[in-house]
């Protein structure tokens, strides 16, 4: 019987890495990865915090103009009461009316019509008394 020999090693000039210096590599790597990582988050870091100011700066601004739209709709000129009726800035709301002397006054007349809550209307319409003659 034929005796069995191991097959001989073949060099291919091939060069093996220690294992120590590969873990130095990864090491390295990681290590600058951290730093740019870093680097990447304090930017980041800084433009929230600039963002941040901004936003309150804003809420700021908003809350000073809601402050004085308060302040200029609650003011109100001496000697008139809270709720003191404004004449209608139109001049609408009244009627033309002939005096006793035969004059007119021109004055506008004005029909309204009022929706109730449950939807039926009612035409209000206001007419002079007639006068009685003589």
């Amino acid at each position: 019987m034929a005796k069995y020999s191991a097959p001989v090693p073949q060099t291919n000039n091939v060069v093996v890495p220690n294992i120590e210096d590969t873990l130095r590599m990864l090491a390295q790597n990681a290590n600058e990865t951290n730093k740019q990582n870093n680097q990447r988050m304090q930017k980041f870091e800084s433009h929230l915090d600039i963002l941040a100011q901004s936003q309150l700066k804003f809420q700021q601004t908003i809350q000073d103009q809601i402050s004085h739209l308060t302040t200029a709709l609650t003011e109100r000129s001496k000697g008139t009461l809270p709720n003191q009726p404004e004449p209608n800035p139109r001049g609408k709301g009244v009627y033309h009316v002939e005096n006793s002397s035969g004059s007119n006054q021109q004055n506008e007349h004005v029909n309204s019509i009022v929706t109730l809550r449950l939807g039926k209307q009612i035409d209000n319409k206001v007419e002079l008394p007639q006068q009685k003659e003589k």
